[in-house]
């Protein structure tokens, strides 16, 4: 399965939530847990995944994301063929979205043989079985799966998240903020499983 698909990690955004910590540094790019910085995990879910294609897609602060992971001897990713690939968009800049940055690589991706892209935030904080999600999406036949954590805890730590209105065969009926401390929540963890050509078409569609 892991020839089917490549990730690309989204790693642009300034992070002015973080305030002083964003200051001189890309917000994956910042400590966690002392030993590791925040994009270690993201990157260590694709190499456990065995994932040997994977994109870093930086523009705000790059240097000080790409001196951290360098060529990926970390995580196996070191490799003649595919391995990992970083692209900067921007010289210490927030000046693009999302769609603009996939825009700038659109040449990969038409060049690219993988029929599925993992599309992952760089901040984002926990282990997934990235060959157990694809085989979901392939097995339902799906053109886009939306990864999620079904949370029962009350908490304001997850106010202004995306939560999904899922039904009972696990489709997603519509997207919102949550604006309210209740439990039982599907929180997006906007980690998306998007079919190659789909993609592209979208990306064209929103420039």
């Amino acid at each position: 399965m892991k020839k089917e698909m490549v990730a690309m990690i989204l790693a642009g955004g300034q992070g002015t939530r973080l305030k002083m910590l964003t200051k001189n540094a890309a917000k994956p790019a910042i400590p966690f847990k002392c030993k590791y910085k925040i994009i270690d995990l993201p990157l260590s879910n694709c190499s456990n995944s065995g994932i040997d294609t994977v994109e870093v897609l930086t523009q705000y602060q790059p240097l000080t994301l790409t001196s951290h992971i360098e060529i990926g001897i970390p995580w196996d990713l070191d490799r003649r063929l595919n391995g990992l690939f970083v692209f900067n968009f921007g010289i210490a800049s927030n000046s693009l979205n999302d769609a603009e940055i996939l825009w700038s690589n659109m040449e990969y991706l038409y060049r690219s043989k993988e029929k599925n892209i993992i599309l992952s935030p760089s901040y984002m904080l926990g282990n997934i079985d990235y060959i157990a999600a694809v085989k979901y999406h392939e097995n339902k036949k799906q053109d886009i799966t939306v990864i999620y954590k079904n949370i029962n805890t009350e908490s304001k730590n997850f106010l202004n998240c995306d939560v999904l209105n899922i039904d009972e065969n696990n489709n997603v009926l519509s997207v919102g903020k949550n604006t309210v401390a209740y439990n039982n929540l599907n929180i997006s963890m906007e980690i998306f499983i998007i079919k190659k050509e789909l993609l592209i078409l979208l990306i064209i569609k929103l420039i």
